[in-house]
């Protein structure tokens, strides 16, 4: 009998355990540390949560909420088993499971100057994030929060030093380049009343290279709401509304649609809106994915947003295959939508607090979970190896040790 276990055996086996495990397993030797941290590890681990082979890895979702009274962000990962009533509520004893059976409360390592960050985006278990609310901060991370690493980007190199806004999107292209995409519009000219230039500026920072890169040439001829922006990553590509400015029209100033930049060959292009929603302020729209479509949440009734639409693009490019799918009338207090789920029961916020809002019933179930309104937000969420063995730039201290 011999104790000897073939590499190639080895790396199918635990390829296709959860990450979670996987961190804890670099405590097993020094054979198994230099396997899991080996870029072909990590990238056959993320095959396999692409894949599905790894249960309870890629079906999960990413809940983050500021607490007022505690003046902390935070987060929570829990199953999307469609039941966030149950997953939210969950107690959770320590952070020794392995795989995403319960709600994980996940420490995070960060502190906003300004309360808390933007969420730009999620992919492949990476978190983007961006201090850049309610002021002129650019301070932009990446966070897998499996790991526990977090890694700060350098500073832009776009910076006017005249007004302008941005927007950020983030995702990954074909080669697993992950990639952060900054567009910059600026005004020379100080008056308010004027618009941005167009086209804007656009950098991106690959993580990769470690380094941003202007893009030249750029075609973008409509613009992105500043502040309230939304990003969906979809189909290789990141997706924005924006709008184009209409003259001579009947009392409707912009038309509303959706840039759309292809990771890959990294080019910009529109996609329509139908028409009941092109007509519509950008501000009262939201891009996001739903069911694996690209899809548009849609607040009617302006004053007060009574309803609420859920929009998707049933065929991926095709603007005719717009389709609604849900209606629903807020009421009882509810200001914003957090997320359209399974049974067009929605996850919604009332008065700072998460509730599950039914518009069949009307009823309003709580869920014990109070927040500022704007930092509710939900994504989806797998559990990689993604940035283990980076240099932790954003975090200096050792605090993070695996198997805590």
């Amino acid at each position: 009998m011999t104790d000897y276990f073939p590499e190639e055996l080895l790396i199918e086996i635990l390829s296709r355990v959860p990450a979670k495990s996987l961190v804890r397993f670099l405590l097993v030797s020094k054979s198994w540390y230099s396997l899991i941290r080996s870029p072909s590890f990590i990238t056959t681990q993320l095959k396999n949560v692409r894949l599905g082979e790894i249960p309870g890895s890629s079906s999960l979702l990413l809940l983050r909420r500021f607490n007022i009274l505690g003046k902390i962000e935070q987060f929570i990962i829990y199953p999307d088993d469609n039941d966030e009533s149950e997953a939210v509520g969950r107690e959770v004893d320590d952070m020794d499971m392995d795989s995403a059976t319960k709600s994980t409360d996940v420490e995070f390592p960060l502190k906003s100057i300004v309360g808390y960050h933007r969420l730009v985006g999620t992919c492949d278990g990476l978190v983007c994030l961006a201090d850049d609310f309610f002021s002129r901060a650019r301070a932009v991370y990446l966070w897998n929060p499996t790991v526990r690493n977090c890694l700060e980007l350098p500073s832009p190199t776009i910076d006017p030093s005249f007004p302008h806004s941005w927007v950020l999107g983030f995702g990954v292209d074909i080669l697993g380049d992950y990639k952060v995409v900054r567009i910059v519009y600026g005004r020379e000219d100080l008056d308010p009343d004027l618009d941005y230039s167009l086209p804007p500026w656009v950098e991106i920072f690959s993580l990769n290279t470690g380094f941003w890169r202007r893009i030249e040439n750029v075609s973008i001829n409509s613009y992105v709401t500043d502040f309230k922006w939304s990003q969906a990553f979809l189909n290789g590509a990141l997706h924005w509304i924006s709008y184009c400015r209409l003259s001579n029209t009947d009392g409707v100033p912009v038309s509303s649609l959706i840039l759309r930049f292809h990771m890959d060959d990294e080019s910009f292009n529109e996609i329509n809106l139908p028409h009941e929603l092109t007509c519509m302020p950008p501000l009262d729209l939201a891009v996001s994915v739903y069911e694996g479509l690209l899809s548009v949440i849609a607040y009617h009734s302006a004053e007060n947003r009574s309803n609420c639409s859920l929009w998707v693009m049933r065929r991926y490019g095709v603007s005719e295959s717009w389709t609604r799918l849900f209606t629903v009338q807020l009421g009882e207090g509810i200001e914003k939508v957090v997320r359209f789920r399974k049974n067009s029961s929605v996850l919604a916020v009332r008065r700072d607090e998460l509730v599950i809002f039914d518009p069949k019933t009307s009823e309003i179930q709580e869920l014990g979970m109070c927040g500022a309104k704007r930092s509710f937000c939900i994504n989806n969420f797998e559990e990689t190896l993604i940035l283990l063995g980076r240099q932790n730039v954003a975090v200096e201290e050792e605090r993070w040790r695996w198997g805590e």
